[in-house]
């Protein structure tokens, strides 16, 4: 019907598939400058195009001759228009996460002239340019091609993005979650920012919508830069015109200020500088450029220097909680010449300010090393917010002192993990008063955000207290902790501050069952377990795997623990199914915890496995079930070697337990002398573990230990009486 009109259709086609032009011209941004350099492709076009092209006109022209209603004779000349005057950018194809008919009805709703608005037309449309975006979407390599150039492109466009979309973070993850965007896509991509070691899809994804809030925020301060030199050329001009009138003073004053302003800008430019040197993952550029900038200001004011060390060590450290590598260790370096070079005499308030953030960065970095470098990072880190209190007391600066007190709450709770015995319990108690001094100004009339985070550490000092303290006076510990927790949802709530909501879902999740474990009926350690359930995927609404990788990780890490413990209290095959979902959702969370770049959640991901395997095997019984706890022991022991009794007793006390727990059930599912040696070697396990738990300061843990004891004892009494 309309061959004497196949050009506009075979051009058309052209078009549309000389959109791979974005992956040489990542800069395009409009249908014009789209057409003029897809023009250009087709007049030397790549290898493969024109088979592309082809196909695509055998595609368009068989929706053409197959459309069900009445077209206008000129139908193919308005659709060859209808794609020039659309062809879409790569920030659309982005938004539109390579969806075919998202970006099809997009064009189709760009459409301004009458004709081309007129029915069938659009109908007909978006029929074709469907179907020829469905086939080159769904060539691999076509793709792939295009992943940098739309990465680029947001990137390049956030000005324009902004007037579309409010959270630039938000069209970045949905570009990242395109299914067509392989793993050396993101690896590329980060390459770009000077990252090369991250290895799996989640972090990529997860790093590279942080660079790209970072790049937003630098291109914005790129961007002020004009306004600064037109300040700095107005001051000279008020300058030269008070020399004119000889009128020394106003000189003096315009020339001051004209130093400030140029020392301001040359600061901002340095800043600028070190900024772009952390988007491409140069620390040690960014450090040597802050501390240059913020040593630039002696000359005019001795105390500005620390000020602004203050305000960089914050851009380091916040930059190492995001990436990791050597942030943190320049942070500390940046704080602590702060404190040297403007000492407590100079500026005690400055000089307190900067202790206080001292104190902060060396826990930060406490949680990312060994447990050996941590212990004596934390022991620094409780000095420097000691020191800072001694300027910043309640009757001359209350909320700097509640600051400083939650800050050493929480650096005396890491404290108290890395020690054993009377020692630990004493520094816990000293977490829970420091928290309870914070509160003291911290009221929820008066600061109701600090006074939330106070409460949520409160209630984490209060469960560590609780896990050492046996009988009525660990769940009144216990009970505390969840009430803690409840007080910091007054402020966090779901629809206000959902991410700190949801991570108070979570705590409150390991809360519950923490107290289901110690319930004497078994009716209340179910409903116990249900409530910590419920508080997990409540949490896990917010923390998606795609927008929150880690503590969606960190959530079905719990979660996974509370479903086995569910199925040890339900048994059979209700049981054995909840095991079974519990190990599924650990094998997920494994994919995300790598044990080279976090292995101390590496290594609680794997103690919960073991726990899931060594219940599902109990369950299931017989040689299935012995080879599923043979599985559980060998994740324990693996698990140990991250927990090692060195440098983590008590998580190595604790994986003892486990795998004495898990001899002892092998044994029953065995022979008589492989019992017998599982038997042994279980009670020679959980007597390691009495070294560690103290009876006195770890007096739960201890009780748990000696009972297990018993029951060990009790089984190798069995094999040995001639009746059993």
């Amino acid at each position: 019907m309309f061959s004497s009109h196949t050009d506009h259709i075979a051009n058309a086609a052209k078009l549309l598939t000389a959109f791979v032009a974005f992956t040489k011209s990542p800069g395009l941004k409009t249908g014009t400058s789209v057409y003029d350099a897809a023009q250009k492709v087709f007049k030397a076009p790549p290898k493969g195009l024109k088979t592309m092209a082809d196909d695509i006109t055998n595609i368009a022209n068989e929706v053409l001759n197959g459309f069900a209603r009445d077209l206008p004779r000129d139908a193919p000349l308005l659709f060859e228009q209808m794609v020039t005057a659309t062809l879409p950018d790569a920030a659309t194809i982005a938004a539109n996460q390579l969806n075919a008919a998202r970006v099809a009805q997009d064009m189709c709703d760009r459409l301004t002239d009458r004709e081309h608005k007129q029915a069938p037309m659009p109908d007909l449309f978006v029929d074709i340019v469907t179907a020829a975006f469905e086939k080159l979407f769904a060539e691999k390599d076509f793709a792939a091609d295009l992943t940098p150039a739309v990465y680029t492109q947001l990137l390049g466009d956030t000005g324009e993005i902004r007037d579309d979309v409010k959270d630039v973070k938000t069209m970045m993850q949905d570009f990242l979650a395109g299914e067509y965007i392989s793993l050396a896509d993101l690896k590329a991509l980060a390459a770009n920012f000077g990252e090369h070691d991250i290895k799996d899809q989640p972090s990529l994804k997860l790093f590279l919508t942080h660079k790209a809030e970072e790049y937003v925020a630098l291109k914005t301060e790129v961007d002020s830069i004009e306004d600064g030199l037109k300040r700095l050329s107005n001051l000279k001009a008020a300058a030269q015109d008070a020399i004119a009138r000889v009128n020394l003073e106003e000189v003096e004053d315009l020339l001051s200020r004209v130093q400030e302003v140029e020392l301001e800008e040359a600061a901002k430019t340095a800043e600028l500088r070190a900024q772009n040197a952390l988007l491409r993952g140069n620390v040690d550029q960014a450090y040597r450029l802050f501390c240059a900038s913020a040593d630039s200001f002696a000359a005019i004011d001795r105390v500005e220097p620390a000020r602004r060390r203050h305000e960089y060590m914050q851009t380091l450290d916040d930059h190492c909680f995001r990436f990791g590598g050597e942030g943190y260790a320049r942070a500390i370096a940046m704080i602590q010449h702060a404190t040297i070079n403007c000492p407590r005499e100079c500026d005690p308030i400055v000089w307190a300010m900067c202790k206080n953030a001292e104190g902060v960065v060396l826990k930060n970095l406490s949680d990312r090393t060994d447990r050996v470098r941590g212990a004596k990072l934390l022991t620094q880190s409780i000095s420097a917010c000691q020191a800072a209190l001694e300027v910043r007391t309640r009757s001359k600066l209350p909320g700097d002192w509640a600051m400083t007190q939650n800050n050493l709450g929480i650096a005396l709770l890491g404290q108290s993990r890395h020690t054993q015995g009377k020692a630990s319990a004493e520094i816990i108690a000293q977490s829970v008063i420091a928290c309870q001094k914070a509160l003291q100004v911290f009221t929820y009339e008066s600061y109701p955000d600090q006074w939330a985070m106070t409460q949520n550490n409160l209630g984490h000092a209060l469960s560590d207290q609780s896990s050492r303290t046996e009988g009525n006076a660990g769940l009144v510990l216990l009970e505390r902790s969840i009430s803690a927790y409840l007080a910091a949802r007054k402020v966090y709530t779901c629809s206000s501050q959902p991410l700190k909501w949801a991570m108070i879902q979570t705590h409150l999740g390991t809360a519950f069952s923490a107290q289901s474990r110690r319930a004497e009926l078994e009716k209340d350690a179910q409903k116990l377990l249900a409530q910590s359930e419920e508080a997990y995927r409540a949490a896990l609404k917010v923390y998606t795997h795609k927008d929150h990788p880690m503590e969606w990780a960190r959530t079905k890490n719990n979660l996974a623990d509370t479903l086995s413990d569910m199925g040890r209290l339900c048994g059979g095959p209700e049981g054995a199914r909840l095991s079974a979902q519990s190990a599924a959702e650990l094998n997920a969370v494994c994919k995300i915890y790598m044990r080279d770049d976090q292995p101390m959640r590496w290594a609680g991901a794997q103690v919960n496995l073991g726990k899931a395997l060594q219940l599902q095997g109990v369950l299931v019984g017989g040689a299935t079930g012995a080879d599923l706890i043979t599985q559980s022991i060998e994740i324990y022991s693996e698990a140990q070697t991250v927990l090692t009794r060195v440098h983590d007793p008590i998580n190595w006390a604790k994986t003892q337990k486990n795998i004495s727990i898990a001899l002892k059930d092998r044994a029953s599912l065995s022979n008589i002398e492989q019992a017998r040696v599982d038997l042994t070697k279980a009670l020679k396990t959980i007597d390691s573990t009495l070294d560690i738990f103290d009876p006195e300061y770890m007096s739960y843990d201890h009780g748990t230990a000696t009972e297990i004891r018993q029951q060990i004892l009790s089984a190798i009494d069995a094999l040995s009486d001639p009746k059993s």
